[in-house]
């Protein structure tokens, strides 16, 4: 099952960067080890930000392993002034 996002907080935040992003959803932990549990080693989120209008990358992708079957927990990086950006996830990079 590929992930899907419920939610996440905040919507919007400073330029600067270092903003604690909570995303809420499911299927975040797809790959399971032989006991059936999530197998931290393997399982990782790519996030990253594009323009909406050319979806140039903005910002390098950030591999985070901070999550679990419905969270996902990570830090924005900066980007320049009043920049409008859409978020991008992905579980093969």
């Amino acid at each position: 099952m590929d992930p899907i996002v419920t939610s996440f907080e905040p919507k919007t935040g400073p330029s600067i960067g270092g903003t604690q992003m909570i995303i809420n959803g499911i299927g975040f932990t797809p790959r399971k080890d032989a006991n059936g549990n999530a197998d931290l080693k393997k399982n990782h989120m790519w996030i990253r930000f594009v323009d909406p209008d050319t979806f140039e990358v903005l910002a390098p992708q950030i591999k985070t392993e901070d999550l679990s079957e419905d969270q996902i927990s990570w830090s924005t990086p900066p980007l320049p002034a009043n920049t409008k950006a859409l978020m991008q996830l992905s579980i093969n990079g």
